[in-house]
């Protein structure tokens, strides 16, 4: 139900408005081409700037948003589910609307291990360090 008015909201957008913003956060099926998420946008998502420019080949079906945008000039396919955007709005300084979805951060597929540690046999030697501080 979300997807689909996700979907007519972006239509009205889209005829309506001549340069929006998308915010959207990882997902297991998001696609930024060959440039993917980098530093703080694994965590924190993108910020996408939808203009005249900066966009073509605009197209969804039921579950992606399939798009080429410009980063740093160059043009990258892009896979958008809609499950991905949390928020949609037209100016990020003066909005007129700003339109938020809750988001549920996906659980992560692979558990993190945890460190492994070595017990000490009993005829090896340990070494215990006792290093003085130094007073300032």
């Amino acid at each position: 139900m979300m997807v689909k008015f996700k979907k007519e909201l972006l239509e009205k957008i889209i005829d309506n408005f001549e340069k929006f913003y998308i915010h959207i956060m990882p997902h297991k099926n998001l696609v930024i081409g060959n440039r993917g998420l980098i530093d703080q946008e694994k965590e924190k998502g993108l910020m996408l700037v939808f203009g005249p420019y900066s966009y073509k080949e605009f197209r969804w079906d039921d579950e992606n948003i399939y798009v080429s945008m410009r980063f740093s000039g160059v043009w990258e396919y892009l896979i958008i589910p809609f499950e991905s955007i949390v928020s949609v709005f037209d100016d990020p300084l003066n909005p007129s609307f700003v339109i938020s979805f809750r988001y549920t951060p996906e659980e992560k597929e692979v558990e993190e291990e945890k460190p492994k540690v070595e017990k000490i046999k009993e005829n090896e030697k340990v070494i215990k360090l006792n290093f003085p501080r130094k007073n300032k």
